[in-house]
C-alpha cells in the first residue's frame, strides 16, 4: 500500500474473505495508518481456500476522490509455497457509487524474494519495473531492523531484465530470529521499497579431536560441550563436508578413517586400507571426494553416491604418491572442524 501523498496519512482497511462460501465469510480484517510518502503492507496466507476476496477501503481525509485514487496505490503480489513470484496486481480505487475516468499514474514496483529461512550466507533477490517494463541500472539498498544482518553487495544494481542479486552475511553465533529486510530503491523520481520478513539464523558446531583421550568434543555456538563421540583410535586429522553432513577423522593408530554423521554424532562407516599411520585430511566437497595423507602416501577415496547408507565398513582402492616430506611435529596436536 503506497501513499504518494506527501502531505496527508490514509487510512486503510484490507479484509480478506472466503468466496467459496455464499455469503463470502471474514476470514481476516486489518485496519492500519499509511504515513505520508510511505508504503506499508499485509501478508495473508490463502493456501487452504480455494477461492478469496480482498477487499480494500481507503479513507484520505478531507481529498477530492480523484485524489485519493491516484495518490494511493494498493497492488498485490502473489508468491507460491516456496515464496517463487507468481503473478502482481494493480488494484484500482474508486468509489462504489460514482464511475471515474481517472489518469492513473505510472508506478514503478520493486519485488524483494525470500527464502522462509536465511542461513548464515544465501542470496536474495528480487526485480524492479515501471509500468510493467524491467529497469535496469537501479540501484536497490537494504537495511534489516535485526543487529548481526548486512548485505553484500550493498546496494545492488539492477541488470537488463531488471533483476537483482545480494548475499546476506549473518554474524554468527545467531539464534533463529524473525527478520524484517527492506529493500528501497528510486525509479523514475519515485522513492519505492518492499519489506518482507524471514527467519535469520547462522550458528555452528565446533568438532575437536582429543588424540590422547580418544574422542571427539562437540562444542557449540555458545562454547558449551554439547556432545563427545566416540570411540577413536588417537584421532587425529579431521574434515567436514557441509553438503552431506559427513565427518571424516583419521585414526592414526588403526590406520582408517572413521565417517561421522554429524546430524546424529555418530560413527556410521569406516574407511580401511589408508595406509599406515594416516595423518591428516581434507576434502573436495564439489566431488565428495577425500584425500588423506599418511607418513609416505598420499591416499584418496570416493564416497558412494548415498553418502548416509550404513555400511559397518567400506574398502577402498587407493593410489600411492611418494613424499619426501619429514612428519611434522604438530600433526599430532589436536585438530578442529566447523560445521555450519
Amino acid at each position: 500500500m503506497r501513499n504518494t501523498d506527501p502531505s496527508n496519512s490514509a487510512s486503510v482497511t484490507v479484509r480478506l474473505l472466503d468466496e467459496s462460501s455464499s455469503p463470502e465469510a471474514l476470514i481476516n480484517s486489518d485496519s492500519f495508518t499509511v504515513n505520508a510518502s510511505r508504503t506499508d503492507s499485509e501478508l495473508y496466507s490463502v493456501a487452504f481456500l480455494s477461492s478469496f476476496l480482498i477487499e480494500v477501503e481507503i479513507d484520505l481525509a478531507n481529498r477530492s476522490e480523484v485524489i485519493t485514487a491516484t495518490a494511493v496505490q494498493p497492488t498485490v503480489t502473489v508468491f507460491n509455497g516456496s515464496s517463487e513470484f507468481i503473478q502482481f496486481i494493480r488494484l484500482l480505487v474508486s468509489s462504489s457509487q460514482v464511475l471515474q475516468d481517472i489518469d492513473y499514474p505510472v508506478t514503478p514496483q520493486l519485488n524483494l524474494f525470500l527464502p522462509d529461512t536465511i542461513d548464515c550466507k544465501p542470496k536474495i533477490s528480487g526485480d524492479v519495473s515501471l509500468n510493467g517494463i524491467p529497469q535496469s541500472g537501479i540501484d536497490v539498498s537494504f537495511t534489516a531492523d535485526t543487529s548481526g544482518v548486512s548485505f553484500v553487495p550493498n546496494p545492488a544494481t539492477t541488470n537488463m531484465n531488471g533483476d537483482y542479486v545480494t548475499s546476506v552475511v549473518v554474524t554468527p553465533p545467531k539464534a533463529a530470529t524473525n527478520t524484517s529486510i527492506t529493500a528501497s530503491a528510486t525509479v523514475d523520481g519515485q522513492n519505492v521499497q518492499s519489506v518482507g520478513v524471514t527467519e535469520v539464523e547462522c550458528e555452528y558446531v565446533v568438532y575437536v579431536t582429543n588424540f590422547l583421550d580418544g574422542n571427539i568434543s562437540v562444542i557449540d555456538s555458545t562454547n558449551v560441550i554439547v556432545d563427545t563421540i566416540m570411540p577413536f583410535s588417537q584421532p587425529n586429522g579431521i574434515a567436514i563436508n557441509n553438503t552431506t553432513k559427513l565427518i571424516y577423522v583419521v585414526n592414526e593408530l588403526d590406520n582408517n578413517v572413521a565417517v561421522v554423521d554429524a546430524e546424529i554424532n555418530t560413527i556410521t562407516a569406516t574407511v580401511l586400507g589408508v595406509g599406515s599411520r594416516p595423518l591428516l585430511v581434507a576434502l573436495n566437497e564439489i566431488t565428495n571426494t577425500i584425500y588423506v595423507t599418511c607418513q609416505s602416501i598420499v591416499f584418496t577415496f570416493k564416497m558412494p553416491s548415498d553418502p548416509r547408507q550404513k555400511k559397518k565398513s567400506m574398502i577402498a582402492s587407493f593410489f600411492i604418491i611418494r613424499l619426501m616430506l619429514k612428519r611434522l611435529i604438530l600433526l599430532k596436536s589436536e585438530k578442529v572442524a566447523f560445521l555450519k
